[in-house]
């Protein structure tokens, strides 16, 4: 029995007989669906996700369905896990798409993280992938063509035809390292797609949209876009939206924890019926496919040599936040400043992407705390642009700075721009007119302006120094982080 939830969408409120009128000559297909894979191809603590388990219950979806079976990704199967900074014929987290060549999809969008280590890679992932990568709007600058070079591609499965198109993000240049997007632009979603759909709808049963975006960004396609059908969106927790004409849109959970799906019933090129739901990827009781299984071994050996030394321990557990200062936050920053030498570090909490046990500290537990392979960057700073930096982090409110070096007090019911007080470096009350040394990733400072600071930094110095080798550096020297971080330690005070 599949561990399964599901949500029955009967499309049409007219009555049993007249509906089941409408199946007479209608057909069935079914589109499975991840998204936000992020490099976990192993099960997680929890007995939860993995390829092993993908397989498992993808086999069982299959035999399940009735009609033909497409099987997608909505983008960013990068990024997360050491496995994706491996390189595998030709590109690094080319082992992730061999596995997905096994498991059969049919087709995928590039995620953001796709280009965490730069277009050059994320092209030669395309190579290893045996299945099309399709975008309808990351275009070269210069020439105006298509970075992903194919908008669609139409899959015919049993006689049925469904058209795939891609689309990314509106802030997708502000997602990843500024050098990583370098003569790219991203188009707006709805006019760059809507050609492509119109064009495929009288050549196809079903157009679907793989969409790398948030919800409501996703949502307009549906609302804005009538030749689309369906939209599988990169959004998560799992979540289903309908239009009045039925037309409908799903979204999975991430980290490789669930397969989504949508049974649907096509009669004259319109969803009549649409069951959506996921199976969650449980690791009991399962047979994955034996060339999957072998595979996911082999990678896992293939890493582990290095990558589960334990470098120290921790005498507690240490947990990010993306929104209030976390114990986690203080000991990175801390050790940041540790290398540099400098008055303050700044890390951005939406870059730190796991918690790290008590106990031994392996490196990958630190590569998993510190994926994207972001380096250690240096600069100046003007003391009187302390307040504005923080003051911008209170406006942004998720993704928070965590700090080393200084304090402030936040009073969020305030006006904007008189939120933050009673900021302190190393203890004194800062001094606008000093200037400070800052350390802090070389994504933060390519995003400075748009995203944490308010204002761009002109003049640093890129260490090339990783972070995630640092703190690996730093526990080796140390052996273990102690009890003074078993807490946040108030760096970010909000005033009652």
């Amino acid at each position: 029995m599949l561990s399964k939830r599901s949500s029955k969408i009967l499309i049409l409120t007219l009555s049993i007989v007249f509906v089941l009128s409408l199946w007479v000559g209608a057909e069935d297909l079914t589109i499975l669906h991840t998204n936000d894979i992020h490099g976990n191809y192993l099960p997680k603590e929890e007995g939860i996700g993995g390829f092993k388990a993908l397989s498992h219950y993808l086999s069982e979806a299959r035999s399940e369905s009735e009609g033909p079976n497409f099987l997608f990704d909505a983008g960013d199967v990068m990024t997360g896990t050491p496995l994706t900074q491996i390189e595998f014929h030709g590109a690094k987290g080319g082992a992730m798409f061999e596995l997905m060549n096994f498991l059969g999809y049919d087709a995928w969008t590039y995620g953001n993280h796709a280009f965490d280590l730069g277009q050059e890679n994320a092209r030669a992932i395309t190579e290893v992938a045996r299945f099309p990568t399709v975008n309808t709007n990351i275009v070269e600058i210069e020439s105006g063509d298509l970075f992903a070079g194919q908008p669609y591609a139409i899959v015919e499965k049993d006689g049925m035809k469904v058209g795939v198109l891609g689309s990314m993000e509106s802030i997708f240049k502000q997602e990843i390292l500024k050098e990583a997007t370098e003569g790219l632009d991203v188009l707006p979603v709805v006019s760059a797609l809507e050609p492509y759909a119109d064009f495929l709808e009288k050549r196809v049963d079903l157009v679907v949209v793989l969409s790398q975006m948030g919800w409501e960004e996703s949502k307009e396609i549906l609302d804005e876009v009538n030749s689309v059908d369906v939209v599988v969106a990169a959004t998560h927790p799992e979540e289903t939206y309908m239009t009045d004409d039925g037309r409908v849109m799903h979204s999975t959970n991430e980290g490789d924890t669930s397969l989504g799906y949508l049974h649907l019933n096509i009669d004259n090129g319109e969803i009549t019926q649409a069951d959506t739901g996921i199976y969650e990827l449980n690791t009991e009781n399962i047979s994955p496919d034996p060339v999957v299984g072998a595979m996911v071994d082999k990678f896992r050996e293939m890493v582990s040599a290095q990558l589960d030394m334990v470098v120290g321990s921790t005498a507690c557990e240490l947990v990010p936040n993306n929104t209030e200062e976390s114990n986690l936050g203080d000991w990175e920053t801390d050790v940041m400043r540790w290398k540099t030498g400098t008055d303050i570090a700044f890390e951005n909490s939406g870059g730190i992407r796991r918690n790290i046990p008590k106990g031994e500290i392996t490196k990958r537990i630190i590569n998993e705390v510190a994926p994207f392979g972001n380096t250690l960057v240096t600069f100046e700073l003007k003391g009187s642009k302390l307040k504005k930096i923080f003051e911008t982090g209170v406006e942004r409110g998720g993704d928070r700075l965590e700090v080393s070096g200084v304090t402030y007090k936040v009073d969020p019911d305030k006006p904007e721009g008189e939120r933050v007080m009673d900021i302190m470096v190393h203890g004194e009350p800062y001094d606008p007119d000093a200037t400070y040394s800052i350390t802090t990733n070389n994504y933060v400072v390519g995003q400075a302006e748009d995203k944490y600071f308010g204002f761009p930094v002109e003049d640093f110095r890129n260490t090339y120094i990783k972070r995630s080798s640092t703190l690996i550096e730093w526990i080796q020297e140390h052996g273990t982080i102690g009890e003074g971080y078993c807490e946040p330690q108030g760096r970010i005070q909000e005033v009652d």
